[in-house]
């Protein structure tokens, strides 16, 4: 019986400690966010400038293959019927 008690109090303890520290994270992001946005789209901003071949990639797939894609389906060279 004790035992089972023990565990019990430690899983609230747990998931005490785990809203606690939900509420401490988000009240810290928040009086952070005039920090962290620039931050983050300053990392942002700079990946798809460092490696622009990779946000191409993510975009669009494989950007070695970009010449091959064709929305309409249609043969190169042909003109599309309006």
């Amino acid at each position: 019986m004790n035992t089972e008690q023990d565990r019990a109090d430690q899983r609230v303890r747990t998931v005490c400690q785990l809203i606690l520290t939900v509420i401490a994270v988000g009240a810290a992001l928040s009086l952070l966010r005039p920090v962290l946005v620039p931050f983050c789209l300053a990392l942002l901003l700079t990946y798809f400038e460092v490696w622009p071949e990779r946000v191409l990639g993510a975009v669009f797939g494989d950007p070695a293959r970009l010449w091959e894609y064709d929305p309409d389906g249609r043969k190169p060279g042909r003109r599309r019927k309006d």
